[in-house]
């Protein structure tokens, strides 16, 4: 649909051409089609009214500043002050001819544009001696959106340029600020999207060009380089046609990298390198006297228990004792490959997460392969809650088996009970005594049919957990029946949290028969459990013990604004890379799963004795609020108030039925009740039961 000035426009040059509208619009379609849709219909217009050899005007021209700018405007007139001049590119249209385009970065006292000069008007902007810092005067120029829905100014062939020496016009636009280079250790306190420059040596490039398909079918290319200066270290990522640049870059280069965009990856803030950055050699001896050995800048580890949270650059060995599966997902339509390895010395195995080539090529790696794994990262898992590793493109795996020998790499099982975890942990070992064993669950996942084996569990101390068994694994605990006590070597232990802790059989996992005096209680269902009063220990919240089912009363008098995530429809584990639209994202288990909105409410409970964080999930919390999910959150953005949904509980008075966990994720321990049951007290009927003990 045309604009109304566009309309009007396409009828005045109709009447002076002696062509009809729709011949006009014919002619402003095939110039779109020639330069590649990289002018308006607008735009268009005016190349069709210069090749027609007539001037069209419709009305006067709008003299606004920047600020006032918005989508759609024509035959606008601007001043400014010149900040920015980029460089020229060049196009081919598909008739075969060449176009050029210039961009430049205009600034008044309030705000600043970036305006798109074409073709013949690129030499005026050279032939007119416009410079950084120039004052100008543009004239009959259009406006709209542009990258990320910005407003940007372009010029038709009807437009004038003009250079402005008038002093009194000039001082009242600010002056151009001499371009500062931003160093790399302040990035993190950058908002992406952002645009900076840097002053940079060039630490390592990619070699290889890696071509992908895009959403839209089309193929794309990207690559990227490791830069440094005197502060730090980060990513320059050029795509597409920018990927031509890097032939030229070499190892050692010191360059100036012009208008980079900030945006942040999973290690840290990063850098592109898009269509009006600007790269040159330039010479600055402090940074071409900086060592980039980068040997000499990874830190060797010998011990894996000791690595921590946030550590970059590492050097680590261990043998590889479990290799896990392959997955694929898409990223800004790039087909990209995940998978892991488990590694272990004789402190400690770490799972270790693969990218890239490194994932896609997982099928190389074997168990009890003793590699070297250099330049990775150390990031604490937000699912398993444990310190994992990272390899990615920058980084090596070398198969290091040769002359070294396989018991140097073999750890004793640390036999612990289920209160010594107090963080997701690999290797270890536990005795503990089955209590109840579910039917084998079949589950579909990408074509693939799935069985798991659950068993709940007490260990030594008579705390509750869950053992799984995928696949393969299954055999090794399903001869077992309840009742028999079990020692279970080299597995992964998750203390209790939302759920009761995990115990994870893996193919290295060993099983044999123990001795564990404990009882085992008449197994009750949950829904058992709920329903009989005995289950729960009436208490007080100064009197909790961790492990234990309690009911309590009280009064909340704090609520927290609910957190919501959606969850993996197998494992109910918070999905990455989610899509709100499709309902789908990535499982770090699972892959490509569907998944389901779900809700954490997170209360403050008084008694009179003492004040504790109650923690309400799904259903239950459902229930409460009297929303489900993806409601709720609905209604949270509609009132734009992250506390409507929980508010009203407040000054309430509940009786809780849960279990108590020690939460070890604050400055200290506290305990925390997970509620299975929740219900407000009647207060009412509770006077009325009052009143009739004095009857």
């Amino acid at each position: 649909m045309l604009d109304n000035n566009l309309e009007d426009k396409v009828a005045i040059l109709a009447d002076k051409s002696k062509h009809s509208k729709e011949e006009i619009m014919k002619m402003i379609d095939d110039v779109i089609e020639e330069m590649d849709n990289m002018v308006d219909q607008n735009g268009a217009f005016y190349v069709v009214a210069g090749n027609l050899g007539i001037n069209v005007t419709v009305s006067k021209e709008k003299k606004i500043g920047i600020k006032d700018l918005s989508d759609g405007m024509a035959n606008v007139t601007i001043l400014g002050r010149v900040a920015k001049i980029f460089p020229t590119n060049t196009f081919s249209r598909k008739d075969g001819s060449q176009g050029k385009v210039k961009n430049i970065e205009l600034i008044d006292k309030d705000s600043s544009v970036r305006v798109a000069f074409w073709d013949n008007k690129v030499a005026e902007l050279e032939i007119k001696e416009i410079t950084n810092g120039s004052v100008i005067r543009l004239t009959n120029v259009n406006a709209k959106k542009g990258y990320q829905d910005k407003i940007e100014l372009s010029l038709t062939g009807q437009s004038v340029i003009d250079l402005i020496n008038d002093k009194n016009l000039i001082k009242d636009f600010p002056d151009v600020e001499v371009a500062s280079f931003a160093l790399l250790k302040n990035l993190k306190n950058l908002n992406d999207g952002v645009d900076v420059s840097v002053r940079v040596k060039i630490v390592s490039k990619r070699e290889k060009v890696t071509e992908f398909t895009k959403k839209d079918g089309s193929k794309g290319l990207v690559s990227s380089i490791n830069i440094m200066d005197d502060g730090g270290k980060s990513r320059v990522t050029f795509w597409d046609d920018n990927t031509l640049k890097l032939q030229k870059l070499k190892i050692n280069d010191v360059v100036e990298l012009t208008d980079l965009r900030v945006g942040s990856s999973d290690y840290g803030k990063e850098l592109t390198f898009n269509s009006y950055s600007i790269i040159k050699n330039v010479e600055d001896k402090k940074l071409e006297n900086i060592e980039i050995n980068e040997n000499q800048e990874l830190r060797e580890v010998n011990n894996l228990g000791e690595i921590e949270d946030g550590e970059r650059n590492l050097i680590v060995m261990g043998k590889i004792v479990l290799v896990g599966n392959k997955n694929s997902f898409d990223r800004d339509g790039e087909t990209r490959y995940v998978g892991n390895l488990t590694i272990q010395d004789k402190s400690f195995q770490r799972r270790v997460t693969l990218w890239g080539n490194h994932a896609e090529n997982i099928e190389k790696y074997k168990v009890d392969m003793i590699v070297k794994l250099e330049n990775v990262s150390a990031k604490l898992s937000d699912y398993s809650k444990e310190i994992e590793l990272s390899v990615g493109d920058y980084s090596t795996i070398t198969d290091i088996s040769k002359g070294e020998k396989l018991d140097d790499y073999d750890r004793e099982m640390k036999l612990v009970k289920l209160s010594d975890v107090k963080e997701a942990s690999n290797g270890m070992a536990i005795k503990v005594k089955i209590s109840r064993i579910y039917d084998v669950n079949t589950i579909e996942r990408d074509g693939r049919t799935l069985e798991v084996l659950n068993m709940s569990f007490l260990d030594s101390e008579a705390m509750p957990g869950r053992i799984a068994a995928w696949n393969d694994n299954i055999g090794k605990i399903s001869k077992y029946s309840e009742g028999d006590a079990l020692l279970l070597k080299n597995v992964k232990i998750t203390p209790a949290g939302e759920y009761d802790a995990s115990v994870s059989i893996n193919q290295n996992t060993t099983v044999e028969e123990t001795d564990l005096e404990i009882e085992i209680p008449v197994f009750q269902t949950a829904s058992e459990l709920q329903n009989n009063p005995n289950s729960y220990v009436k208490t007080s919240l100064n009197s909790l013990s961790v492990a234990s089912l309690v009911e309590v009363s009280g009064t909340i008098v704090k609520s927290y604004s609910p957190n919501f995530y959606m969850s993996c429809s197998d494992c109910r584990k918070k999905l990455n890379e989610y899509s709100e639209n499709e309902n789908k994202g990535v499982c770090n288990d699972h892959g490509d799963m569907s998944g389901r909105w779900r809700v954490i409410l997170s209360l403050v409970l008084d008694d009179g004795t003492d004040t504790v964080d109650i923690k309400v999930f799904d259903d239950v919390a459902e229930k409460l609020i009297g929303l489900d999910a993806l409601e709720a959150k609905m209604k949270m953005e509609e009132l734009s108030d992250q506390n409507a949904a929980t508010q009203k509980l407040v000054m309430k008075e509940f009786m809780v039925k849960g279990r108590v966990i020690e939460d070890t994720y604050g400055d200290e321990p506290k305990k925390v009740i997970n509620v299975n049951e929740i219900s407000m007290i009647d207060l009412s009927k509770k006077s009325d039961e009052f009143l009739s003990s004095f009857d």
